[in-house]
């Protein structure tokens, strides 16, 4: 459900929440709203954190069945207090965990005209309890095709992982190396002629000392009028996925 509103003197106002978070948002943990004017935009509620307002992700084609493996995993997905502002072409986000802790999250995006072709560059780091994520996207689009990239790192934190080196006797020696850096690397390409689009991405995902992730698919949809038909097929993580079918709305 979406609710939006302006006052006389052009303040916007609104809201949003699905129907299967209804209970939480009763108790305050559920939808979002936002108050919007020349200052800006201030939004609270159930929000995704400014690095991932900015930097987004790449894009996938399915119906329902295929999961988001699309979707990068920030670690800043759920502040509840943001700050965002666009002026020239240029959009700057900053967000926080109002309810304690140490987390806050920040961005800046930029959107252009470049000889006919539209691009986008997206920048964002957010601070989580120690663990600093780096996040990266640039997307160019020309006629029917776009194309974006993504790239990210998590440091995991400071917190050391202790390791016995050697024993001595009664006495242990202990070597501390610092937890391993998460990676995460995608692309997604997509072309739309008339009323046929298609869609395909390819994802990677890297943690020193464990197996590497892939996600990848392509997908096909249809507009219709009125409705719009989809299919897709993935790999995700070496688990084979395919679905199709329709969605419409009136």
């Amino acid at each position: 459900f979406g609710l939006s509103g302006e006052t006389d003197s052009g303040l916007e106002f609104g809201a949003s929440i699905r129907a299967d978070n209804a209970a939480a948002g009763n108790s305050g943990t559920g939808g979002s709203q936002y108050l919007s004017g020349s200052f800006g935009k201030i939004s609270m509620g159930d929000l995704n954190g400014a690095d991932e307002d900015m930097v987004g992700d790449i894009s996938a084609m399915s119906f329902g069945g295929l999961g988001s493996n699309q979707e990068h995993s920030y670690q800043s997905s759920s502040h509840n207090l943001a700050y965002s502002t666009s002026m020239a072409g240029i959009s700057f986000g900053v967000s926080t965990d109002a309810g304690g802790g140490s987390s806050t999250a920040m961005g800046l995006k930029w959107s252009g005209d470049l000889g006919g072709s539209t691009v986008t560059v997206g920048l964002g780091q957010s601070s989580v309890g120690g663990n600093t994520e780096t996040s990266i996207s640039a997307s160019l689009g020309m006629g029917g095709f776009t194309g974006k990239i993504l790239s990210s790192t998590n440091d995991n934190g400071p917190v050391v992982v202790k390791e016995v080196a050697a024993v001595a006797a009664t006495t242990a020696y202990v070597a501390e190396i610092k937890t391993p850096d998460t990676e995460t690397m995608g692309f997604s390409l997509s072309y739309n002629i008339d009323a046929l689009t298609i869609t395909a991405y390819n994802k990677g995902m890297t943690t020193t000392g464990t197996t590497d992730k892939k996600y990848s698919g392509v997908g096909v949809s249809y507009d219709l009028g009125g409705m719009v038909a989809k299919a897709g097929v993935a790999d995700a993580d070496g688990q084979s996925v395919m679905d199709f079918g329709v969605s419409f709305s009136f």
